[in-house]
């Protein structure tokens, strides 16, 4: 189907070579023993033919068709990258993280998004299958079954005009009318047709300016279709109205993967836990119905969940049966006791703030913690760090009443960053996978200590100076005469 879709573009805009001929027959080898894999038969044929754009600029649908030696390398950035996507729509796309999926890279918008061809679909996939990456919202979406599907879509988008093709002097340039292919994202995936479809009533103003556009009256009702709701893709933030909100809509929104919610009284919460797809919750200053925040355990995929400014009892215990959740931040929870935070075993990072230093020795029992960030709280002592091996960042700006908590730091082997008002800076001598660094404004100048680290960077801790920046300047140069390259530095009174 590429052929006709060449010929499409040579009537519109008169192209003559729109693409650039393969002439290196041992470049379909070195692509195949990359991927370690064979490819559908429409992709080999025309990877024989063709090896990216000649006379016209953003071949498919405006994204640079790639030549195989780009293919190559993009397809190594992706096993690199460390991103898991969200499939969204669809449960053709295998949920695996990247550096197991196959997945060729052949097309890329210059920024932030690719389209791939799947070779390791779910098995409601096919092999050979069209996806489309976007690296921005970390989403994935079916385009097309096989390549020559997806030139056949990309014909039609032609002729209907949604696909725009300009004639230049040397070159033609396509593009999609909305200036990007991924703006009506969801217009062009193939999207599931078996997800429920039933009416919504909405009763908010907020939902009802929101869903405007495809509201209709029923018995005398505003009522939108829970699919117009699921087309809703991204972060949803609601920051400063409405003062009372229904949850209900949320539960339909299955692309939405981050939602932010500030300054509400939440009605219907159950329904947020209902949210396929959520995976980044934040809730500020809000209360719920009956209905009690521990209901978010339920949340399939909910992995991170921050807390603050929340009044009424939280059952934490309940919370923490949650199979999904790993990355917690709670501040200002009247109806909490730290305590209970022992449950949550399974987190691998904690943002805490506050609270009766006492009840800080739930920390020993948080063993997988990666990330530990503790604020506004001066502890009694540092003991809990000898029950965290996998520790790789702390963050602690008031220094405790005991210390000797602080020697466990040469047991961290995987410690990254350790900001904490170290005096004695011999303490850092051991860590060779230190980075990043806390130096009490008074301390004892040993900075050779850092010598044998990857310290890139640091941060001067005080009481409030106005010449700690200024220290820490002359810090930094002290530190580069060790070899030390420092990338950046600061202070905090």
């Amino acid at each position: 189907m590429v052929e006709k879709y060449i010929e499409t573009l040579r009537e519109i805009a008169s192209v003559t070579e729109p693409l650039k001929s393969s002439k290196d027959e041992s470049a379909l080898d070195k692509l195949k023993s990359k991927v370690k894999a064979d490819l559908p038969d429409s992709v080999e044929s025309f990877y024989k033919k063709y090896d990216g754009e000649a006379d016209v600029e953003g071949f498919a649908a405006g994204f640079e068709l790639l030549p195989i030696s780009r293919v190559i390398a993009e397809f190594d950035f992706l096993k690199k990258s460390g991103i898991e996507f969200d499939a969204i729509g669809t449960d053709a796309i295998s949920e695996n993280p990247v550096s197991k999926n196959k997945w060729i890279p052949f097309a890329f918008d210059g920024s932030d998004c690719f389209l791939v061809i799947d070779l390791s679909p779910s098995k409601k996939g096919v092999v050979g299958q069209i996806i489309g990456l976007d690296m921005e919202s970390d989403n994935a979406y079916v385009f097309a079954n096989s390549l020559d599907d997806f030139f056949e879509k990309l014909t039609k988008l032609v002729v209907d005009g949604k696909l725009t093709v300009e004639a230049g002097d040397n070159k033609a340039a396509i593009s999609e009318i909305s200036g990007h292919f991924f703006n009506r994202v969801t217009e062009y995936a193939i999207m599931d047709e078996s997800i429920q479809n039933v009416d919504v009533i909405l009763e908010d103003e907020f939902w009802i300016k929101k869903f405007e556009k495809q509201l209709k009256n029923k018995d005398g009702k505003s009522v939108v279709s829970s699919r117009a709701i699921g087309k809703t893709t991204g972060s949803f933030r609601i920051t400063n109205n409405p003062q009372r909100l229904s949850c209900k809509p949320f539960e339909y929104m299955d692309n939405v993967k981050e939602l932010i919610i500030h300054h509400c009284e939440l009605f219907d919460f159950e329904s947020i836990s209902k949210m396929k797809n959520l995976t980044t919750l934040y809730l500020i200053d809000c209360t719920t119905d009956s209905c009690n925040v521990a209901a978010l355990a339920e949340a399939p995929k909910l992995k991170k969940l921050s807390l603050g400014v929340i009044k009424e009892h939280i059952d934490m215990k309940k919370l923490a049966k949650s199979k999904s959740l790993k990355e917690l931040s709670i501040r200002e929870l009247d109806g909490v006791s730290f305590c209970d935070l022992c449950e949550f075993s399974g987190l691998t990072s904690l943002t805490i703030e506050g609270g009766n230093p006492e009840e800080y020795e739930f920390l020993s029992k948080l063993g997988k913690l990666k990330t530990l960030k503790i604020r506004g709280v001066q502890l009694d002592n540092l003991d809990f760090l000898h029950h965290m091996p996998k520790l790789e960042e702390f963050e602690m700006h008031i220094e405790a009443q005991n210390e000797d908590g602080l020697m466990a730091i040469r047991s961290l082997t995987k410690l990254k960053s350790f900001i904490y008002p170290v005096k004695d800076l011999v303490l850092y001598k051991g860590v060779p996978t230190l980075e990043e660094a806390g130096i009490a404004h008074v301390n004892n100048g040993q900075f050779e200590a850092f010598k044998d680290t990857k310290l890139n960077s640091f941060l001067v801790l005080g009481d409030g100076d106005e010449d700690l920046m200024e220290e820490a300047g002359k810090i930094a140069e002290e530190l580069t005469s060790y070899g030390l390259r420092i990338m950046s530095y600061g202070s905090v009174g």
